[in-house]
């Protein structure tokens, strides 16, 4: 598994990433964890994938935000470093926070996501997220 970082305006992204061919796929993490959530399945899925997981600014060795982030932000941060990364289209996979992440990031990336798997999402009403 090999690891870097992609640069953003908002500084730096940590990644693990594995696989040199098939379709591009990115993993986003549940709060308060890390890529190393991954670290057992993105062998696995590099076989296949040219997978990527993203440590979520301000987790693992990702830089932190400067200010209060919300999901959008997490959002266009990691587009930004996915961008960073030089994909164009590409698949998402999120756990818990990650899946609200891609969740977002699809919104802002459009028809670029061909694929979406979330796992655990969280489901509120606008009362409860307030």
């Amino acid at each position: 598994m090999k690891k870097g970082y992609a640069d953003t305006t908002r500084g730096q992204v940590h990644y693990c990433r594995e696989g040199d061919n098939g379709p591009d796929l990115f993993l986003f993490h549940e709060s308060p964890l890390s890529s190393r959530e991954f670290e057992r399945c993105i062998p696995i899925l590099g076989r296949s994938t040219r997978v990527v997981a993203f440590d979520t600014p301000g987790y693992g060795a990702s830089d932190a935000p400067e200010a209060p982030t919300t999901i959008e932000d997490y959002a266009s941060w990691l587009l930004e470093a996915i961008d960073a990364v030089g994909v164009e289209e590409f698949d998402v996979a999120g756990v818990h926070t990650g899946a609200a992440i891609a969740v977002e990031l699809i919104r802002k990336a459009g028809r670029r996501v061909t694929h979406a798997v979330f796992s655990g999402m969280p489901l509120m009403s606008a009362e409860r997220k307030a």
